[in-house]
């Protein structure tokens, strides 16, 4: 019996010391990632390079395109790129506002008859901007190509720079067509394509002496290959995204089958 009580006394006196650890375990706060304090100021400096080098590009092509060129070119920032090609689809967007704004105000005029029909500007800007974008990475792969059929050493990265040279200069060209086109419709809509293709192809050939080992006899071909193949994409896949933008109770209007049981 001695030894009995002794046993439960040492088991009393264990069960304190064994709880202690599981209650240390139950109450243990959780432990918080500590923040990093570097972080915000490291994106911050990467954005305020990003943002240089833009600018610095930027005026460097406008004042003198066929000295920067080369250099930007070879360079091949395709951050710098995107952002100049994006600016372009914006600028082409807004203009396609300014034309979808006087389609729906000369609908407006047919009264009860059109009061149903009407243009969505919404959806113009949108469609335009990602057609924009399409026609962009279409013109910088037949550059890719082309380049390299001919025995240039060209990058992708470089490609997309040759054409975001055209972006630089299109997008003067397509603000100062948006204010031509509040003065006279017509001269606006000519001068957006006429204008923009002179401008277009100019920096286009600027911008293809940045390609390495190419002979300027073969860099004439590149630009005049890539121009023609390029319309006639532009031309096939235009009449194709065109119908796109008219709404679809215009579209059953026009429909086949409604002509022909009208």
């Amino acid at each position: 019996e001695v030894c009995t009580c002794q046993q439960a006394q040492q088991n009393q006196a264990q069960a304190p010391q064994q709880a202690a650890p599981q209650q240390n375990v139950q109450y243990q706060a959780p432990q918080q990632a500590a923040p990093q304090p570097g972080a915000a100021p490291a994106v911050s400096a990467q954005g305020k390079q990003v943002m240089d080098a833009l600018l610095k590009d930027l005026v460097g092509l406008v004042k003198a395109p066929a000295t920067t060129a080369p250099g930007y070119v070879r360079r091949g920032d395709v951050t710098v790129s995107v952002i100049f090609l994006l600016l372009q689809g914006i600028c082409s967007a807004i203009f396609a506002l300014f034309c979808i704004g006087k389609i729906n105000s000369l609908i407006a005029l047919g009264g009860s008859m059109t009061q149903n029909i009407k243009f969505s500007g919404v959806g113009a800007f949108f469609l335009t901007l990602l057609y924009t974008v399409i026609f962009e990475a279409v013109l910088a792969g037949l550059y890719f190509g082309v380049g390299k059929l001919l025995g240039g050493q060209l990058r992708f990265q470089e490609a997309l720079s040759i054409v975001s040279m055209r972006s630089v200069i299109l997008v003067p060209v397509i603000l100062v067509s948006c204010l031509v086109f509040l003065l006279n419709i017509s001269a606006g809509i000519v001068f957006y394509y006429f204008a923009g293709a002179l401008a277009g192809v100019i920096f286009l050939v600027a911008g293809s002496n940045g390609i390495a080992n190419l002979t300027p006899d073969r860099k004439v071909y590149l630009n005049l290959i890539v121009t023609v193949v390029f319309t006639l994409i532009f031309l096939f896949l235009g009449t194709k995204l065109l119908p796109s933008y008219v709404p679809s109770s215009l579209r059953e209007f026009f429909s086949t089958d409604n002509l022909m049981n009208m």
